[in-house]
């Protein structure tokens, strides 16, 4: 058989509803040429590279409706566009794309095929295995863009593009998350479709928002990054939706004193460049268990080597009618040995909560026998507290509600 290219003669963005379905999708104009005489079978040893290219086309059932059913199609003979079709769907999903639409149709051009997938986001589609989404705090966002620029080889070929001003970004967070977007989207929400730390795009109500599991308050959660001018209406519909969940709008303070009560660092007051990882807590962000040359690893392993001069820790005060607000000392039997770097009431605890970084006075490492040593307390604008260390989060140390 000679050697024939295949085509793509158009692509064409569908926005709304079509023809085809109702979300948004991808209509491409496949040219196959002289493949139109050479279904899959008449290929030799096509199928059995397919497969080794592509094993977990296995998943897909096909009009035979069952495990492996495009695969059974395939050694019986199917045409190439069919085939087009369910390559493209399985690089979207490993590309971290929703499961989506495909349908492959006849034009009245011989060889000439419609191939139409779903149009989850136009430019992930194509780059999803070479792009990252950076998602960080609104006044870091030109000291980090100058980080990567300093860090990028003149042989790297790196684009950063601020699309803050193009996304909103609406967290819905709380026990009853899940149910609540799961009233909202087709996607499926539940722990093993989509695990914690891990970020998809999917439809809520009639638009496609990029949602990422994970949380700030220490309750089940998700960010949603949503194209701006689709805010409102997902806004809107998500109040609907869990207007009998009582869900509602919370403020900085809340998010700031649930945090606290999880134990959650925030950059500025427990992160900043006078503390190392180890002394924040951290090390379990540092890849030290690999072999990976990460930018700043030696400065880790010195500083975990030597032992932390300091250690971040959670307090919880003992009386429930004293107000923590940052900046306290810290007292080890009646000896400073401390300073609390941000604090809240804590509503769930019905307490004051803080974080504070904790010393020695003979400036030796600090070790968790000595923070397990003495008793704690916490001056108050002069009124010394007592508090209760934590090395663990005060709420939900095992983490089991974020992962449930």
């Amino acid at each position: 058989m000679k050697k024939k290219d295949i085509i793509i003669r158009d692509i064409i963005s569908l926005r709304g509803p079509s023809i085809w379905t109702y979300p948004p999708a991808l209509e491409a104009w496949i040219d196959i040429g002289e493949f139109e005489d050479y279904p899959s079978n008449k290929l030799p040893g096509f199928s059995e590279r397919l497969k080794a290219w592509l094993p977990s086309l296995v998943e897909h059932r096909c009009n035979y409706g069952e495990h492996g059913g495009f695969l059974r199609r395939l050694d019986e003979g199917t045409w190439i566009g069919h085939v087009l079709e369910h390559v493209a769907l399985e690089l979207m999903t490993l590309g971290g794309l929703p499961d989506g639409f495909g349908r492959t149709r006849e034009t009245t051009t011989r060889g000439v095929y419609k191939l139409v997938v779903s149009n989850w986001q136009d430019d992930i589609t194509r780059t999803a295995l070479d792009e990252y989404l950076w998602v960080t705090g609104a006044a870091s966002v030109a000291r980090d863009a100058a980080w990567i620029g300093k860090h990028t080889e003149p042989d790297m070929h790196v684009e950063v593009v601020d699309v803050s001003s193009a996304y909103a970004v609406i967290g819905v967070m709380g026990p009853n998350s899940r149910t609540l977007l799961q009233r909202a989207s087709r996607a499926d929400f539940s722990k093993d479709a989509f695990p914690f730390g891990t970020s998809q795009l999917v439809d809520v109500g009639f638009t496609t928002v990029r949602a990422t599991r994970l949380t700030y308050i220490g309750e089940l959660g998700w960010e949603l990054y949503i194209p701006a001018e689709f805010a409102s209406a997902v806004f809107d519909l998500l109040h609907e939706l869990g207007a009998d969940l009582g869900v509602r709008n919370a403020g900085y303070y809340s998010i700031n004193a649930m945090r606290l009560e999880k134990g959650y660092r925030a950059f500025g007051p427990e992160l900043n460049p006078d503390y190392n990882p180890v002394e924040a807590g951290l090390l379990f962000a540092c890849k030290l268990k690999t072999d990976i040359p990460f930018l700043g690893r030696a400065a880790v392993e010195a500083a975990k080597d030597s032992g932390p001069r300091r250690k971040l820790v959670s307090f919880v005060l003992t009386d429930a009618d004293v107000m923590l607000w940052g900046g306290e000392l810290v007292l080890r039997d009646g000896a400073a040995v401390g300073q609390v770097v941000s604090a809240a009431w804590g509503t769930t605890l019905n307490a004051g909560v803080c974080l504070a970084y904790i010393w020695n006075r003979d400036e030796r490492p600090v070790t968790t026998d000595d923070l397990n040593s003495g008793s704690y307390a916490i001056n108050v604008g002069g009124n010394v507290t007592p508090a209760t260390l934590h090395l663990k989060p005060p709420f939900d140390p095992a983490g089991a509600k974020i992962k449930q």
